[in-house]
């Protein structure tokens, strides 16, 4: 049932017996038909969407890889906008051309050198630590994932299989 509005005239009661009332006369209206060619125009429309290549889809539909490259170039173009605004308000003498262009893909060599210490510390890391060790918690991963698997289908067919 609905709220009441405040300034209602009904009481509580006489509004709940007219909601009913309404209600029941919408129930018992007949169903309008669909146009006759709606069918015919959703199909078609559904074809004409499934044959666009996926550049011409919405954003969501377009392969991860295409998102992934879409949404770096963006922040590329974004930072070189960026870059490209602070470099005319400055003093054109003040920043040579190599410093302006090296200084946004300064991130690069900073993100490869930190790739490249992580890869050392866990060759590092992975020498020390006896294989026994590497077995063992594979085997006890491996044991867990299953187990969920387990607990998973028996809660499935449990709930649902045995309505």
């Amino acid at each position: 049932m609905t709220e009441r509005h405040p300034n209602s005239p009904l009481p509580p009661a006489a509004h709940e017996q007219a909601e009913r009332l309404v209600t029941q006369v919408l129930s018992k209206q007949p169903l309008r038909p669909a146009p006759s060619t709606l069918e015919s125009r959703v199909l078609r429309e559904i074809e004409r969407r499934a044959a666009l290549p996926w550049w011409r889809n919405s954003f969501m539909h377009w392969p991860l890889a295409a998102q992934f490259a879409f949404l770096l170039a963006s922040v590329g173009a974004v930072k070189l906008a960026l870059n490209a605004a602070v470099w005319a308000v400055t003093d054109p003498r003040s920043v040579t051309v190599v410093d302006a262009v090296a200084a946004p893909l300064s991130w690069v060599g900073r993100t490869a050198h930190f790739f490249a210490t992580l890869a050392e510390m866990g060759a590092v890391v992975m020498g020390a630590v006896p294989p026994h060790w590497i077995y063992v918690g594979l085997f006890v991963a491996t044991t867990l994932y299953v187990a969920l698997f387990v607990l998973g289908a028996t809660a499935y067919r449990t709930l649902y299989l045995n309505k």
